[in-house]
């Protein structure tokens, strides 16, 4: 299976100031996995090096069997905060037609093909409903639904949504995870930037970790293990495993 990131005996710093090292992990291809850690453990700066907006110092990085600058038109990336929303007045179906051509320098798509390719995304990922709203009217939730619908919508090998559920209330929660589930039916890998494991722990098949200087990989099995995720946020847990799954838990 090929691998959808690898890193050989990677080491990144900033400002000359090294943030992880001796860091050599391979990541299957069609998969989701979380990127967790402390604030400053280097989870942007591994997302950036993804991205191809910062190099390694030393070793290896490789998407999909090449090195990151080759790889941009195969990521669709969701930032943090959805800036195209802050204020602007256009239509979702508008934001999802920038995220279709908006890339393709020189090239014209027909508007029936346009049309046609929005509205099959957006029924399929059951946001049909907001394709006529204006971004400035939608809530938290609905404008990471338009954000993810746009970032897949060239259907790219690679997913990265870097802190997707901050700032949602409960519902908006729920409908994220169902869209996520909707995503892990097609052909793409999926990573997730997040604090909070809890809400998509039974949904993920692993996580990068950042801890002690380095960038570790375990499958969600041997992540659910009280005393790592102790050592990793740096308070006492506890793993809570029922029929409906696991639930991580402070005990101090």
């Amino acid at each position: 299976m090929t691998s959808v990131l690898e890193l050989k005996d990677a080491c990144i710093s900033r400002n000359k100031k090294i943030i992880w090292s001796n860091s050599s992990l391979s990541i299957d291809e069609n998969t989701t996995t979380a990127i967790i850690g402390m604030n400053g453990s280097g989870k942007t700066t591994l997302l950036e090096a993804m991205l191809n907006i910062l190099h390694l110092d030393k070793g290896n990085i490789e998407l999909l069997g090449k090195h990151p600058k080759y790889t941009k038109h195969l990521i669709g990336y969701v930032p943090q905060k959805y800036q195209l929303a802050a204020t602007n007045t256009i239509r979702g179906y508008d934001a999802l037609a920038l995220g279709l051509v908006g890339t393709k320098l020189g090239i014209r798509l027909s508007n029936k093909k346009i049309k046609k390719n929005i509205i099959s995304l957006a029924n399929n990922l059951q946001i049909s409903d907001l394709l006529d709203k204006r971004l400035t009217n939608m809530s938290g939730g609905q404008l990471q639904k338009i954000a993810v619908a746009q970032a897949i919508i060239n259907q790219p090998k690679i997913l990265i949504l870097d802190e997707p559920l901050a700032n949602l209330d409960m519902q908006a929660i729920v409908d994220f995870l169902n869209l996520l589930k909707q995503l892990q039916k097609k052909s793409i890998s999926i990573f997730i930037v997040t604090h909070d494991l809890n809400p998509i722990i039974d949904l993920i098949d692993g996580a990068i970790y950042l801890l002690d200087g380095h960038a570790h990989y375990l499958p969600v099995a041997k992540l659910k293990d009280a005393k790592l995720l102790s050592n990793l946020y740096s308070t006492k847990v506890e793993v809570i495993h029922s029929k409906t799954g696991a639930f991580i838990r402070s005990v101090e």
